[in-house]
């Protein structure tokens, strides 16, 4: 089975207030820049949208921490997304895209969705499941590691 990450959305979250999309393509893919640039902060969400139930594995204290700020404005709420390419049916699902979303409000709490409808945190890892992606899968090696 072979799943293609096909982007990462961010909105709102640690030093991403805009929308911000992170296209992938097949094969390696690499984000570079410069210090303070954001790059450790596409892994967090990375690791955010796959389920990470610990704040500090995403460098927060909480994850009201992962809201974007900057000179005490704090967004509202904040988000991101994974959309996978479901063309080869790896998902029980006929949709040949496959959206996770999990947003934060400022209160800490978070919720999931797929493909706009509210689901669990189960549910999106159960399906994440299928293709072999876990939240604490060792492929990801976080900073400090």
């Amino acid at each position: 089975m072979k799943t293609c990450i096909k982007q990462l959305q961010f909105r709102g979250f640690k030093s991403f207030n805009k929308k911000i999309d992170v296209v992938f393509q097949p094969g390696l893919n690499c984000v570079m820049g410069p210090n303070g640039s954001g790059k450790s902060n596409v892994l967090d969400g990375l690791c955010f949208i796959l389920g990470r139930l610990s704040s500090k594995d995403l460098r927060a204290d909480n994850f009201a921490d992962l809201l974007f700020k900057r000179k005490g404005a704090i967004a509202a709420e904040g988000e991101v997304a994974i959309v996978l390419d479901n063309s080869s049916k790896i998902f029980p699902m006929e949709d040949k895209l496959i959206e996770i979303k999990r947003k934060i409000k400022k209160t800490g709490q978070t919720q999931f969705k797929i493909n706009g409808r509210n689901s669990t945190r189960t549910q999106a890892m159960d399906l994440l499941a299928i293709a072999r992606i876990f939240p604490d899968g060792h492929n990801i090696i976080l900073q400090g590691d």
